[in-house]
């Protein structure tokens, strides 16, 4: 529907406007490649190969349902990759670093290690995970906005002031 919800727990979690600018622009290039749609479409074409192949009942239903997630989960890990892209590029064009989108995926790594712990890195988890691992994303961001620094040289502005951010932040504040 071409929305982008921001709950009042992602503008907690960001500590500086340019890392929620990096989540929207990252949301903003899922929207604009119409990620959730082609994925739909994917789905149920996906559903009805495994139908024909392996018919009805619990074996397809086993069988297709594992076969199903583990296909969407590679075209969700490259959807992901390429909004991270797209982030990178909308904040250098807006003056933004795109390495601020880095800062806040190393702080919730550390949150989700602390809470899975090491597994989170396992290669399991990642060929399982519909997203890239932490690390290799956070690599990938912070290569691509030095690349966006050198070659757009549009000068680095805010997205909001210190003011705006305090009066964003205390709208989300608890009570």
């Amino acid at each position: 529907g071409r929305h982008i919800v921001v709950t009042s727990a992602m503008i907690k979690e960001a500590e500086s406007p340019e890392e929620l600018a990096g989540v929207l622009a990252h949301e903003m290039g899922h929207v604009t490649e119409r990620h959730s749609t082609k994925r739909v479409l994917r789905a149920y074409g996906i559903g009805l190969i495994f139908q024909l192949v392996a018919g009805q009942g619990e074996l397809f239903n086993a069988v297709g349902g594992l076969g199903n997630t583990l296909v969407q989960s590679k075209f969700s890990r490259a959807d992901e990759a390429l909004a991270d892209r797209l982030a990178v590029e909308r904040m250098a064009v807006a003056g933004m670093d795109g390495a601020a989108l880095a800062d806040l995926f190393e702080r919730i790594q550390e949150q989700e290690l602390e809470k899975r712990g090491e597994g989170l890195n396992s290669p399991i988890w990642e060929y399982l995970s519909d997203h890239p691992s932490f690390d290799a994303r956070i690599a990938e961001i912070r290569g691509l906005a030095k690349e966006e620094a050198r070659e757009n040289s549009a000068p680095r502005t805010p997205p909001l002031n210190d003011r705006q951010w305090a009066a964003l932040k205390g709208i989300c504040a608890e009570e």
